[in-house]
């Protein structure tokens, strides 16, 4: 089904891409990469599912391995590293096919067989794992409970995630970072990039400040992911039927709801502000007109709007948890909106569904 649906995604991409002006050959290419991405990761999905005894497991691993894959290429690409370091990277494969300048279809042949190789693998493991139990082994509590609150239990349950997260967040603020610092060279004379990543300068000096924005932005977007997830957590605990015991006792469910919640809101701000001090340190002691201080206070900024698509999540597995897919609604439609709406010259009335949508530019404002 996710391959299908990766097909999916990557034609509309290239029939809307071609309603707005874009030529078939270097459209479609476009929407092939989309779903060669898809179909990539899709088969990594299946491996880990494999490998973990669980959903949460499974996903923080998938979602592992395709962070650490975004983070080495962006590394990559900012610090100018051999060519082999982007060859050896399943997503600089894809960035190789180069639409709409290079056209070149047959990276794509390696995607496929990278997927290929992995859902073979995965078949194997499934053949070899116990039913109900994956690869790796749930490692065991220990004999006597140490947890006495609502508040320690999210914490030991979200605790490998939160550490995962937070040196996610400090490579992203380090990639950012470098970015920020060569960002009038990189955006300065490509004003289709220029439109991605800083829609909305009119001069060179404004340009930083918006390509500060959308980089946080980014950022933003993928705490959100985390938030999330951490709400998902609360619907997987009730269905795996550990979530009874707690409420058992004196622990209410309203209790257990809102230390959930605030973890949800409290953590993704965090990593918001981590990447943005990264970057504030880097593009202050590059002297690109950019301080510190407005960096910390773009990343301020960016934290409302996290928090509106977090809540989102809230709203969807308090009321309707049954429909809890429902949840990443609000992580698409901001991935869409905010970096792929201007490109594409959305009305401003559909731009702005987006909570990022409304983010002010701090720098400007200074």
């Amino acid at each position: 089904m996710c391959l299908v649906l990766s097909v999916a995604l990557g034609l509309i991409t290239g029939l809307v891409t071609v309603a707005f002006g874009g030529g078939w050959n270097a459209s479609m290419l476009l929407a092939a990469t989309m779903a060669a991405t898809g179909w990539m990761f899709t088969a990594v999905s299946a491996v880990t599912n494999q490998l973990g005894s669980d959903a949460r497991t499974a996903n923080t691993m998938a979602v592992g391995t395709l962070g650490v894959l975004f983070i080495l290429r962006g590394f990559a690409y900012s610090v100018e590293a051999p060519s082999w370091t982007i060859w050896a990277n399943p997503l600089g494969w894809m960035s190789k096919t180069e639409p709409a300048v290079a056209n070149n279809w047959w990276p794509l042949l390696l995607a496929f067989a990278l997927t290929a190789v992995l859902l073979a693998i995965a078949v194997f493991f499934q053949s070899q794992r116990d039913f109900g139990v994956g690869a790796i082994p749930p490692r065991a509590g220990p004999a006597r409970g140490r947890i006495h609150s609502a508040w320690g239990l999210v914490f030991s349950i979200n605790r490998g995630p939160i550490i995962t997260w937070t040196i996610a967040f400090a490579g992203l603020g380090l990639i950012f970072g470098n970015l920020t610092t060569s960002v009038q060279d990189i955006l300065g004379s490509d004003t289709a990039i220029q439109q991605v990543l800083a829609a909305g300068a009119t001069s060179t000096d404004t340009l930083v400040g918006a390509f500060l924005v959308t980089i946080l932005s980014l950022v933003g977007i993928i705490a959100c992911i985390a938030g999330v997830q951490t709400m998902l957590k609360v619907r997987a605990e009730e269905m795996e039927d550990r979530v009874e015991p707690i409420l058992a006792t004196a622990v209410s469910r309203p209790k257990y709801y809102a230390s959930n919640v605030v973890f949800a809101f409290v953590f993704p701000a965090i990593y918001v502000l981590i990447a943005g001090t990264i970057i504030g340190a880097l593009g202050s002691a590059a002297d690109i007109g950019i301080s510190f201080g407005d960096a910390v206070i773009q990343a301020l900024a960016t934290v409302p709007a996290v928090w509106t698509v977090v809540g989102l999540s809230i709203l969807v597995i308090g009321a309707r948890p049954k429909v809890s897919l429902a949840a990443w609604m609000g992580v698409l439609a901001s991935f869409v909106l905010t970096l792929l709406g201007p490109s594409f010259k959305l009305w401003d009335w559909i731009l702005g569904i987006s909570p990022f949508g409304h983010i002010p530019n701090a720098a400007a404002a200074s």
